[in-house]
């Protein structure tokens, strides 16, 4: 018995210590709910990273608003720690369609800052089992310096390895790392291509000053265009600092 339905209810939302989730349409007015859960599916997670850190994280999420039926569901999500040169199992997991993706948590002084890398769409059916593998074995680590961080109060910098382009929204992010003033940084091992380089800084909150949730955008950018090669000698790249302009603001 469920009390309190409101009108305009469409389904009913189950999950167990076993299961994530799963979304059961409302019987006809006078029937009785029967819930038949399916198999749960599991995700072989693999990661092997050269220069990545020992454990990396990996998130998935149900993208229930890409689902037929599921759009005014609740998505489910998850994150687990996949040893680098490893793998993990994920089990329990509800049927249907994830967004995985490699998370990078980092901080330098007052500002931490989650980076989202190189996610993907993993299909999971019931009762059987899919991967999800973040794995280079050719390539190269860049290596760098961010310069113009003296004097501006910020405590260093963090970097990301993204896909060229002018909207950072809508390309993949391959890597991401810190530096500190002195401005030197090295990637994990990137796969060969072309790649743009971006340095971001930040001002020290000021005592007392109101912290926004979400993301705010930097004080101080810089980007550098970086080709990764199979072979020869490992990139570098310098980066400039400056002020975030206007037009940097916008996108």
């Amino acid at each position: 018995v469920l009390t309190g339905v409101g009108p305009g209810a469409e389904g009913v939302v189950v999950s167990t210590l076993d299961f994530d989730a799963w979304l059961v349409p409302l019987p006809p007015a006078g029937e009785e709910l029967t819930v038949r859960l399916p198999e749960p599916a599991r995700l072989i997670v693999t990661c092997d990273i050269p220069g990545d850190v020992p454990e990396p994280q990996v998130r998935l999420e149900l993208k229930t608003w890409e689902m037929e039926g599921w759009r005014n569901v609740v998505g489910s999500v998850r994150n687990v720690t996949v040893p680098n040169g490893g793998k993990t199992t994920v089990k329990g997991l509800s049927p249907g369609l994830y967004d995985v993706a490699r998370m990078k948590q980092m901080r330098l002084g007052d500002r931490g800052h989650g980076a989202i890398l190189e996610r993907c769409d993993v299909t999971l059916e019931a009762g059987e089992a899919a991967g999800a593998e973040f794995a280079r074995t050719v390539g190269q680590r860049i290596s760098g310096e961010v310069t113009g961080l003296e004097g501006t109060g910020a405590p260093g910098a963090f970097v990301f390895v993204r896909e060229p382009g002018p909207d950072e929204k809508r390309f993949t992010t391959f890597d991401a790392t810190t530096c500190e003033v002195g401005g030197r940084f090295q990637t994990a091992l990137v796969e060969p291509g072309s790649y743009t380089v971006v340095a971001e800084a930040y001002k020290p909150h000021a005592t007392g000053e109101l912290r926004y949730l979400g993301r705010q955008l930097s004080d101080f950018v810089g980007t550098a265009q970086v080709t990764v090669t199979e072979d020869g000698p490992a990139p570098h790249v310098r980066i400039e600092m400056g002020p975030r302009t206007e037009k940097q603001s916008h996108g």
